[in-house]
């Protein structure tokens, strides 16, 4: 592979962080251009990215870092949230540094730059940042970013020289990253119970966005409700409102009876009991085909001792094989023992909502291509079908703030032509001076 062409590309850095991203140091290497570019793609964008909208809207307000001071304790659950995953992250950074284990450092870093910060906490907190007053909420949000993205500037240095470089000395105004102090993790920083709520939260919202996938929902449209068990009402449920809005779901729903929803049957996996059960095999698959709900919550948690013909098993989750079936109108998922559903009907007035949030989305695409700041104010005109027409009608209101227009009129001189789902759609803006 010839080096120069691909660190111009890629940069040097990403080929530095390739390296031992795919395997330890020590053993041998084929180098795959897929590898870079997915690194490329999983850890400088994201980080890139995080650190453009930080300064981009630190700019806008014109924000002095020093006075933004909140105490931990008093930032919001998110804040505190991301500041214990970063310290528990810069522990196990530090022990894999300290173990000369670089393909566990660089991959601790990337799922956290990934997930935690880029796809959780910024995407989360955009709202914040977008705030007109500079209150104590907009001054954390400003705050957390800032101490996070300085922290993993010194953490990635050894790694990443170049891109830690330009961030940290952008961020401080020192001279270099290379003459600060390497971080060190504050324990007392760290809180279990708030990381073990927000990860379950943010683990239900990746099956119910899963089956929404499944059913073929797009993700602007809204749909009713999404149903978590009650078990995890008590932890979670004073997210409530988060669940709405990752989701774009009107209602959240707790219950201990997902026979309302679902059916779930169980068969031997032979793969696994055929050496176990023996000729007790039959009678373990009647067993299974009227397994109460006490015996099947049992079974999931792997604590379920049966039975059969005066002998004892012990049964595990890999001696079955589970299937779901959705009652109509529903669509379910159970994964590591954890249940999701979603109300699949649609009537008019959740598909008009949809159509509308997708004119919000193609309209702001619009704006940003016609090189439209992120302030201006806007005049637009549209043509359109019926379906759409009543959609614009009914969420107009809706749709004029998110664009940021004045005006919002039908008219035969639309010009730019848009897909709005299965409608046609003809779309002009003209920015208000």
């Amino acid at each position: 592979v010839e080096p120069f062409s691909t660190m111009k590309e890629y940069g040097a850095d990403t080929v530095r962080f390739y390296l031992p991203y795919v395997s330890p140091v020590w053993v041998p290497l084929k180098f795959d251009i897929n590898g870079l570019k997915e690194v490329h793609s999983k850890f400088f964008n994201p980080l890139k990215n995080t650190y453009n909208f930080f300064s981009m809207y630190a700019n806008i307000d014109d924000i002095n870092i020093s006075e933004c001071n909140i105490p931990l304790e008093k930032r919001e659950d998110i804040d505190r949230w991301l500041i214990s995953k970063y310290n528990k992250l810069l522990k196990y950074v530090t022990d894999a540094y300290n173990e000369y284990d670089l393909n566990k450092v660089v991959h601790l870093i990337q799922d956290f730059v990934c997930d935690d910060l880029s796809n959780w906490y910024i995407r989360r907190n955009r709202r914040r940042f977008w705030g007109s007053e500079l209150d104590n909420s907009k001054k954390a949000v400003y705050k957390t970013t800032y101490e996070i993205l300085v922290g993993l500037c010194k953490m990635i240095c050894p790694i990443a020289p170049f891109i830690s470089e330009e961030i940290y000395t952008k961020l401080t105004g020192e001279e270099s990253v290379n003459l600060s102090d390497y971080p060190v993790c504050d324990e007392s920083m760290i809180n279990e119970s708030l990381e073990e709520k927000m990860d379950l939260v943010i683990e239900l919202i990746s099956y119910a966005r899963n089956i929404r996938e499944e059913a073929k929902i797009k993700v602007r449209q809204p749909i009713s409700e999404v149903i978590f068990e009650e078990k995890y009402k008590e932890k979670i449920g004073e997210f409530e409102s988060l669940f709405k809005e990752e989701l774009n779901v009107k209602n959240v729903n707790w219950t201990n009876d997902l026979s309302k929803y679902l059916t779930v049957t169980y068969k031997p996996n032979f793969k696994e009991v055929g050496k176990v059960f023996g000729s007790d095999i039959k009678a373990f698959g009647e067993y299974l085909s009227n397994i109460t709900e006490d015996d099947s919550k049992k079974l999931e948690s792997g604590e379920l001792t049966i039975k059969l013909n005066d002998k004892e098993y012990e049964v595990t989750p890999n001696y079955v094989i589970k299937t779901i079936n959705s009652k109509d109108g529903y669509k379910a998922v159970m994964l590591n023992y954890k249940t999701v559903i979603i109300n699949t009907t649609l009537d008019k007035d959740l598909i008009n909502e949809g159509i509308a949030r997708e004119i919000v989305s193609k309209v702001q695409n619009l704006r940003k291509t016609s090189g439209f700041d992120i302030a201006d104010r806007i005049d637009m005109i549209y043509n359109a079908s019926k379906e759409v027409v009543d959609a614009v009608n009914e969420f107009k209101e809706y749709i004029m703030d998110e664009i940021l227009a004045l005006t919002l009129e039908e008219s035969d001189k639309a010009e730019t032509e848009f897909k709005i789902n299965d409608y046609d759609m003809k779309v002009s803006i003209k920015q208000v001076k």
